[in-house]
């Protein structure tokens, strides 16, 4: 049949039609050749059906044949009778209607539905190339070629390969989900709990737990766990150590421990009240802190008091008797300041308690003065330069007493004949001096230290005279630094 020409449609009543549609429909295809007739040649007979139907590889069944039209057998239907599964004016299953062209649905027949009688999934006589030959099942290989590839239907169970497949699929979905979720918390690190070098606090259900947590081991000494509920970020963490905290609650030790329940922050996200006593003081405030909603990690802001050393360059502060040499945080608790030199000693009271902001900021008033030793030192060596320069004879001294620029009616001071001596009144001032510390280490005075001053002047003519100073030519003020390796005297 060409292209252009129209097939021809069978007649209702043709027999042969109703009989070549029947079989086109129903007869199975012939068993393709066998290789041999030997023993080992594949049975003739195909499988059947608890019903008598063929049976198709893939656990499908085929209709069983109608005996009527089995190759060979007359129709059985009458003449003028329509063909099985056929009405007058209907084409053959697979085939056109009249004018409808090749390959459209027939008309009334859902598209990509198979036609009345016809298997679903079989091809129609006329099928084209690379669809399965009639009677094939679909994914079958016609007679004569290799096999497509292993089936699956309801009696085939999966291949090997195909169950390991999907297993090791599994496996790896569930590695992808446990390290989605071990990689973000392995991620925070030394972020957790706010504690000093990275490591996390004990976890603590609430902001109340973890004050009360805090303040416990503080109160029973145990610095090392203490340390981790505080922000060491800012600060030095010098006096967050066993020994400092142990020589604080000597001082005073910490007792009756009473957490109130957590409040919104105003400058932070939780405040948690809490009451106690250092050394019989009770001691009343509240902690700061900051609480993620991630996973609950807790950073306390203020669980340190703040320790400054201002005022106390090249002196040198101790705490407890732990030299610091830049702000440092401590423990809430008793503690004794002092100075590295011995020269110099705190102003005031030395054993503060340091417990709250309004006792920190108490300890950051602490200023340096002269100790004991420090005064004597400071006066011997200042009276033993001021000696040296008493007993020169030259117009000029490091100690100042200046006459070099004086002239008195022509008259010039001689050089080696200027004598200084002190007043009865500068006297008691050199035997009273105290000095006060000025910058750092350095101590100085601004008393004054009266002399008489006497020398003999000489005019142009090289007359000489005897002349008194009575002003212009006063001490200076001398200076020590006592943080220089061998302390002296400097007169400015």
């Amino acid at each position: 049949m060409s292209e252009h020409e129209t097939p021809e449609t069978p007649q209702p009543n043709d027999p042969a039609a109703a009989d070549s549609a029947s079989d086109a429909v129903r007869t199975p295809p012939p068993a393709p050749p066998t290789p041999s007739d030997g023993p080992d040649a594949p049975p003739t007979t195909p499988p059947t059906g608890p019903d008598g139907s063929e049976y198709v590889p893939g656990g499908h069944s085929l209709p069983p044949a109608d005996p009527r039209h089995a190759p060979g057998h007359a129709s059985a239907n009458a003449p003028g009778e329509p063909g099985p599964g056929l009405t007058d004016g209907q084409p053959a299953p697979g085939q056109p209607a009249p004018g409808q062209p090749y390959g459209q649905p027939v008309p009334g027949q859902p598209y990509g539905q198979p036609a009345p009688g016809q298997p679903y999934g079989q091809p129609v006589p006329g099928q084209p190339y690379g669809q399965p030959a009639p009677g094939q099942p679909y994914g079958q290989s016609a007679p004569g070629f290799p096999p497509a590839g292993p089936e699956i239907g309801p009696n085939k169970k999966l291949p090997l390969g195909a169950l390991i497949g999907i297993i090791a699929a599994g496996v790896v979905v569930l590695l992808v989900i446990a390290l989605a979720i071990i990689i973000p918390l392995a991620g925070r690190g030394g972020d957790a709990g706010g504690g000093s070098n990275g490591e996390p606090a004990q976890p603590a259900a609430t902001p109340e737990e973890w004050v009360e947590e805090y303040l416990t081991a503080l109160s029973e000494g145990d610095a090392e766990t203490a340390r981790k509920y505080v922000d060491t970020s800012s600060y030095s963490d010098a006096l967050l150590t066993d020994e400092v905290l142990a020589a604080s609650l000597e001082l005073g030790a910490i007792d009756d421990i009473e957490v109130g329940e957590a409040e919104e922050g105003e400058y932070s996200d939780v405040v948690v009240p809490a009451t106690f006593t250092v050394g019989g003081t009770e001691v009343t405030r509240e902690f700061e802190m900051y609480q993620s909603e991630y996973d609950g990690d807790i950073t306390m802001y203020n669980g340190g008091a703040r320790i400054s050393t201002y005022g106390f360059d090249d002196i040198g502060l101790t705490v407890n008797g732990v030299e610091i040499s830049e702000d440092a945080l401590a423990f809430p608790g008793m503690y004794e300041f002092a100075t590295s030199l011995e020269e110099f000693t705190i102003e005031g009271e030395t054993t503060l308690l340091v417990a709250d902001e309004k006792s920190e900021e108490a300890a950051s008033m602490l200023r340096p003065v002269l100790s004991e030793t420090g005064v004597a030192s400071f006066r011997e060596l200042v009276t033993a330069s001021l000696r040296e320069c008493l007993a020169m004879k030259t117009l000029a001294t490091p100690c100042g007493m200046d006459v070099t620029g004086l002239e008195q009616d022509g008259f010039s001071p001689v050089d080696g004949t200027v004598t200084r001596a002190l007043t009865a009144e500068g006297e008691a001032s050199l035997a009273a001096l105290v000095g006060e510390v000025s910058d750092r280490a350095v101590v100085s005075t601004y008393e004054s230290f009266r002399t008489d001053i006497t020398l003999e002047g000489q005019n142009a003519a090289g007359e000489r005279g005897a002349f008194e100073v009575l002003f212009g030519a006063g001490v200076l003020s001398p200076k020590v630094d006592f943080a220089a390796e061998t302390p002296q005297v400097v007169w400015e």
